[in-house]
């Protein structure tokens, strides 16, 4: 047990420092953020048909209708909407 506490520590220390780089210094993930066309019209929207501040799946389906139905969604989208 002793000898896997001090790998462990530094392994969860390098991929911490690895997750730094990644996320803050390299430009990675700045590839794959894309702007709406129209921001404005996207939040009101948002604004318009989202009753109150939670996580919203699209599309929406109970079990109950999946499991009647056997639909099931191929892709499936999580955006969070806060007000």
């Amino acid at each position: 047990m002793k000898k896997h506490i001090l790998p462990s520590i530094l392994a969860g220390i390098v991929l911490f420092v690895w997750g730094f780089i990644s996320w803050a210094l390299l430009p990675w993930h700045m590839t794959v953020a894309n702007k709406f066309a129209d921001e404005a019209a996207v939040s009101r929207v948002l604004k318009e048909n989202a009753p109150q501040s939670g996580v919203y799946y699209l599309p929406f389906s109970e079990k109950k209708t999946m499991a009647r139905t056997g639909w099931a969604p191929s892709r499936t989208c999580f955006p969070r909407v806060r007000k």
